[in-house]
């Protein structure tokens, strides 16, 4: 799922089975995730921070770490205080059996 704000893109992913109660999670996911992050202003145009992140069914967040940036450290530091900020993820919707995901989330500075 992507979303645009402020003019930058946020892209979210997980590897669950694709059902609505799903792709509505993960519309909340990219809501939370926009909320919280702050693309430097000194971010170029098309410019990115990719994550991966870990959430048990509660919406805890596991486990976080920085797969590919563009743009300098500013940037992948921006993504990481995005996470940083956000204390939780809503639960899993019912019919997602896993214990657990990992979403692959792309920050892009359009």
């Amino acid at each position: 799922m992507s979303d645009f704000i402020g003019g930058s893109k946020v892209s979210v992913s997980g590897s669950s089975t694709s059902t609505s109660e799903w792709n509505e999670y993960i519309r909340k996911v990219t809501e939370i995730i926009k909320r919280h992050w702050d693309a430097p202003q000194t971010a170029t145009k098309g410019s990115y921070v990719q994550l991966s992140i870990t959430i048990s069914r509660s919406g805890r967040i596991l486990s976080s770490s920085v797969k590919g940036f563009s743009g300098g450290n500013s940037l992948k530091n921006s993504g990481i205080r995005c996470l940083k900020k956000i204390k939780s993820f809503p639960d899993f919707p019912k019919s997602v059996k896993n214990s657990q995901d990992t979403l692959s989330v792309k920050l892009v500075v359009n």
